[in-house]
């Protein structure tokens, strides 16, 4: 586990720029961020209101296998976040399935399942359904996870983007000896599961207002070049990151959360509040790693 401080429907599955991924195709049977009904399915008695937070990743090559998706959902399981349909009929369901264990596969190769996408695709294909949960929070966390398909140009670096709605990320800090409030603490634990399984080299999470926005995300090339960019309100550098911005001034950054990870990789938190948090947090952070836009 880290250590350290401190809506979702898509008409039709498709392929995405992958070089520069937005937003990932959202699951069918939910309500958008207005609360708006988007299909005549949904998590049966869960209502998504309000606003998704988005994380995109990037992280070495590697085949979806059955032991690393065994692996991946039984420690996120461990950590409160489990695969979760609501009772309607994905397609990941064909031979991926929950379980008090995490997941059980019915197909000895995951991979085609799980990324592929060529040919025409039934909605949702590829997106995997979660449910969070938070100690001493009722509310639940609904969210998805969707791989991205194979960089052609840059085959070296894989993607993967996490969804999660703002049901638990409203509340704030339960002590004053918290810097975040809870839900923003079990997120850092969930995404960290998926660091350290995956080894991820960049990773970048903000609201999906920001992205909305047309900001110029990181792209494979940024992340082969390291080049770091704008920082977001959750930030994950690598190994080779951490070097090049030197672990003792990333780890004494001044921000809401720094987790070290087992692989070597390192979770900022910058304004880690449903508010938002005050932009001079993250302005501070980048002076101090003297990064930027370029």
């Amino acid at each position: 586990m880290p250590q350290g401080k401190a809506g979702l429907g898509a008409p039709q599955a498709r392929c995405w720029p992958v070089d520069r991924p937005l937003l990932a195709p959202r699951p069918h049977g939910a309500y958008d961020w207005r609360g708006v009904r988007l299909t005549d399915r949904c998590f049966r008695g869960e209502l998504a209101l309000g606003r998704d937070f988005e994380i995109s990743s990037y992280f070495p090559h590697q085949p979806l296998s059955a032991r690393l998706v065994r692996g991946l959902f039984r420690d996120l399981a461990g950590a409160g976040l489990r695969v979760h349909g609501g009772g309607d009929d994905w397609p990941v369901f064909d031979g991926l399935t929950p379980d008090s264990g995490g997941v059980r596969l019915s197909v000895p190769d995951p991979e085609p399942l799980l990324r592929s996408c060529s040919g025409p695709l039934p909605r949702g294909y590829g997106v995997i359904p979660l449910r969070g949960e938070v100690s001493g929070l009722a509310a639940r966390a609904i969210g998805t996870l969707q791989f991205y398909p194979h960089s052609e140009r840059h085959p070296e670096l894989d993607g993967m983007h996490l969804r999660i709605d703002d049901a638990t990320l409203r509340a704030g800090p339960r002590a004053d000896e918290e810097p975040v409030g809870p839900g923003w603490q079990a997120l850092l634990r969930w995404y960290g599961v998926l660091c350290e399984h995956l080894r991820v080299a960049r990773g970048y999470g903000d609201w999906e207002d920001l992205f909305l926005q047309f900001v110029v995300t990181p792209s494979r090339a940024d992340v082969l070049r390291g080049k770091i960019g704008r920082l977001f309100r959750l930030n994950c550098f690598g190994p080779a990151l951490v070097r090049a911005l030197q672990a003792d001034r990333l780890l004494s950054v001044p921000a809401d959360a720094v987790v070290k990870l087992r692989y070597g990789g390192v979770l900022v938190g910058l304004g880690l509040t449903y508010e938002g948090g005050d932009a001079g947090s993250a302005q501070a952070a980048a002076q101090h790693l003297a990064v930027g836009p370029s």
